[in-house]
């Protein structure tokens, strides 16, 4: 939601009572609560407010506004001296999924008012993660009711449960449905977590900052000029190093075989082919596959092949650790069966000392 429009909603949303100029005719409600000034030392009271918005509809936590009746009197200076970094660490730890919020202020009915806007989650329940005195308690979920925020009850639990299951079914429903009209062969698949696409032509990465920004839209609901942020690539495509100068083909589609089939076959390779062989080498489930033939054809030297392992979006950390002791020969691959290192010539005079280096072994 653009940051204009959420001040047009909010303006939209609070009225003022008949016969004055200053006082609210809204209560506070399952969408709004009020406060009177902002003090960065509650922001445990307000990171429970807005994680309660989150696991309804999402809602306005309003600064400068006092209660009963509720008079507009203009939000203090520290809401503005506020890092919203600060409140954002502070969210990170103590709630997961991420909260999705913005802090901004506006001038309404002639007085500068302060608000934080909480965006409806997108994976309910957020859950409390962290204790933070006594408000905030490990494992608690809160829920926006009417007026006030508290612990969700089982009725709403079980809705956000079953809402949860009906939206991943329905999900599953279309991909299948996509599928079925395309082709299998067709169709790609986006995964947002590591940025990569399979299937269905060239792998691609997206800046992992650019991924919690994705949103999809419906069909027929696009507009350049309002709705949702839309990612535009226009001009020179931009990768996370710089410009692209020119189109490579990339080699797609590796699997385990085809990385033993090149190897044994010595098969000719391009340096981008040779590369992407060996970027599909840390996401193997075992660290012995060959590399050092695909290193030797990539064309690039040792510190950019160590480069090109760590950047590997694959999430086998310890893939990519056995892959890189073995690059750097502090760990050598034994025959099958070997009980001694290759070229390390076994010497033995009785069967006890045969019976100790087979222990050793």
């Amino acid at each position: 939601m653009a940051d204009g429009l959420l001040q047009q909603n909010l303006r939209k949303l609070l009225r003022l009572k008949a016969g004055t100029k200053d006082v609210l005719q809204n209560r506070e409600g399952a969408e709004l609560e009020f406060k009177e000034s902002f003090n960065i030392n509650n922001r445990a009271r307000y990171a429970k407010t807005m994680a309660a918005f989150s696991n309804n509809k999402g809602g306005y936590l309003v600064f400068g506004v006092a209660p009963s009746p509720h008079r507009v009197k203009g939000v203090n200076a520290s809401f503005d001296e506020c890092d919203p970094a600060e409140i954002s660490r502070f969210l990170n730890s103590s709630f997961s999924p991420e909260l999705e919020w913005d802090m901004e202020s506006q001038e309404l009915f002639g007085t500068q008012i302060g608000f934080i806007y909480t965006r409806e989650a997108r994976e309910k329940p957020v859950v409390t993660i962290a204790n933070q005195g006594d408000t905030l308690r490990e494992g608690s979920i809160y829920y926006r009711y009417r007026g006030q925020s508290s612990s969700i009850k089982f009725p709403e639990l079980r809705w956000l449960l079953d809402e949860r299951i009906d939206r991943e079914r329905k999900a599953w429903m279309q991909h299948f449905d996509v599928i079925s009209r395309a082709g299998p062969t067709n169709v790609g698949i986006l995964d947002t977590i590591h940025g990569r696409l399979y299937g269905g032509g060239a792998i691609f990465l997206i800046d992992e900052k650019l991924l919690h920004q994705i949103k999809f839209i419906t069909r027929g609901t696009f507009s350049e000029s309002s709705g949702e942020p839309t990612l535009r690539l226009l001009g020179e495509v931009q990768t996370v190093e710089g410009s692209i100068k020119r189109e490579v083909s990339v080699l797609t589609g590796i699997h385990a075989d085809d990385l033993i089939t090149a190897f044994l076959a010595q098969r000719p390779l391009a340096e981008p082919d040779a590369r992407s062989y060996l970027r599909e080498t840390t996401y193997q489930n075992s660290p012995y596959v060959p590399i050092h033939y695909f290193a030797s054809a990539s064309g690039l030297s040792n510190d950019e092949i160590v480069e090109l392992i760590n950047n590997s979006q694959s999430p086998l950390a310890g893939q990519k650790s056995r892959l890189l002791h073995r690059f750097s020969k502090t760990e050598v691959i034994k025959p099958i069966g070997s009980i001694v290192a290759p070229n390390q010539k076994l010497t033995v005079e009785t069967k006890a000392e045969l019976l100790a280096a087979l222990d050793s072994a």
